[in-house]
């Protein structure tokens, strides 16, 4: 996180904002906040301004899923988490990630596993 960096997305309150490199080259940014208002204004926002999530994962049941994008040059995945009860949703992260940078970790991480180790 950036010192004196503005916690906001639009009207968005966000509770912190983590940046990720990889060879000094920006990778994705994981942008948290917390409060049924503030979860409900980011999926707005992502519908607004990309449109309808094409597809929604579930994991445990009802309690975490993840909405994802997948364009050219970038992936952004909401995930959302409830801690309390069902449907009831209480923190959630936007992860904005560079689809071709991650093509090449993945490629990377790949080739170092398939190295034989001594």
């Amino acid at each position: 996180m950036r010192k004196k960096e503005d916690l906001f997305l639009g009207l968005i309150k966000l509770t912190r904002i983590v940046y990720h490199t990889w060879h000094d080259k920006f990778f994705q940014a994981r942008l948290f906040t917390e409060g049924s208002e503030n979860v409900s204004a980011l999926k707005n926002f992502i519908k607004t301004k990309y449109g309808d999530v094409k597809s929604t994962e579930l994991y445990s049941p009802k309690t975490c899923y993840r909405q994802c994008i997948t364009g050219e040059k970038t992936r952004m995945c909401v995930i959302c988490h409830s801690h309390q009860k069902e449907d009831v949703v209480d923190e959630c992260t936007l992860i904005i990630r560079s689809t071709k940078l991650a093509k090449i970790i993945l490629k990377s991480h790949r080739q170092e596993s398939q190295k034989p180790k001594y």
